[in-house]
């Protein structure tokens, strides 16, 4: 019995999980033992196998935890069918029968218009966390639309006096008499609701009479209170800071925050969908979609990805308050990770590329 533990231990190994893999040996052990016809001798015997079993399955599963924690790197290997990233002169973003991209990307240009520190400030932060590798979902952390929803809820509810308006307040798109609780026909995309002040003429307009934001931050300013408010919490921290545990950004909502617990995003889920694909839900960090309130935007952070977000703006907070005390920082800003591949070495650790401390969008 012991030996056929040890000769499957190979087999184990190459598994996701190897207590798994011998769930149903250990059951056939156990029953054994509550066997009565079976010697006191034998049932010591089997008593120790199994014991010694279940050390092997814990050891492999430790080890193959390990090797995962070892060689997880912000940036994958692109394969051959993936889009080049140097080379080609263009970026490529392909979507398929998605309506609601389209009115996501219509919601973005209309906040870009309702102030001129928007576009810039959204440009600076995708482009931080390119140079951090913290700006993929495909591998673990955030999308790039992501962070611009981080931007916007900030900007949107956190800033004082705030810099945009909520689109989505209905006062801005609808007058008393025309509101209504459910959305027209046009303004119901696959159930739902799409509704948002989309005029961009009135938008221009009211901006260029004056009639904008009261916030006369410059956008260094506005910057610095965004890494500050995800970077930390407390009374000194503007907003008093992002709860990563508890909250989930909202744009639409009043206030830009719910609960995960409200939500009920508290745990991992798995959905099948219509093409039989099962999709993971992850709510380590939870952005609702602005539209699509079902959807988590942050779905693909990982337990990595998430360490990995989180650190990067703590690492921009230290340097930014560094260099407001007039100390000598960490680093840049803007620092590039440079990563090894996980082939070249047996624990790869990032290192630092030299990199500018402002960007130029």
């Amino acid at each position: 019995m012991l030996q056929a533990a040890l000769q499957i231990r190979e087999f184990c190994e190459k598994r996701g999980s190897a207590v798994a893999a011998l769930t149903d040996l250990i059951s056939s052990l156990e029953e054994l033992q509550r066997d009565p016809r079976l010697s006191e001798i034998f049932l010591q015997s089997a008593s120790k196998d199994i014991s010694t079993v279940e050390t092997f399955c814990r050891s492999c599963d430790l080890d193959a935890q390990k090797n995962r924690d070892a060689n997880w790197t912000r940036e994958k290997q692109l394969g051959p069918l993936d889009f080049p990233k140097t080379g080609v002169g263009i970026q490529a973003d392909i979507n398929f029968s998605n309506a609601l991209a389209l009115h996501n990307t219509l919601l973005l240009r209309c906040y870009s218009l309702t102030d001129p520190r928007v576009r810039p400030m959204v440009l600076f932060v995708k482009a931080w966390a390119k140079r951090r590798k913290v700006n993929s979902s495909r591998f673990g952390t955030l999308s790039s639309y992501g962070y611009v929803l981080m931007v916007l809820h900030f900007l949107v509810n956190v800033a004082k006096p705030p810099v945009c308006p909520n689109l989505q307040a209905p006062q801005l798109y609808s007058t008393a008499e025309t509101w209504t609780e459910h959305p027209p026909s046009d303004m119901l995309v696959e159930g739902y609701d799409v509704r948002f002040w989309r005029d961009e003429a009135a938008i221009q307009a009211l901006v260029q009479s004056g009639g904008g934001s009261r916030n006369a931050d410059p956008l260094g300013v506005l910057l610095r209170n965004f890494f500050n408010y995800y970077a930390a919490q407390g009374r000194m921290v503007i907003g008093n800071g992002f709860n990563w545990t508890q909250d989930v950004l909202s744009l639409r909502t009043p206030g830009g925050v719910r609960s995960k617990q409200e939500k009920g995003w508290t745990g991992a889920k798995s959905t099948t969908t219509s093409d039989n694909r099962e999709v993971r839900h992850r709510y380590l960090f939870a952005i609702e979609d602005p539209f699509e309130l079902d959807h988590n935007v942050a779905r693909t952070v990982t337990h990595h990805g998430i360490v990995a977000v989180r650190d990067e703006f703590r690492r921009a907070w230290r340097i930014l308050s560094a260099i407001g005390r007039g100390e000598r920082p960490e680093g840049e800003l803007f620092d590039e990770i440079v990563e090894k591949p996980v082939d070249d070495v047996a624990n790869p650790v990032p290192t630092q590329a030299a990199g500018l401390l402002v960007c130029n969008g």
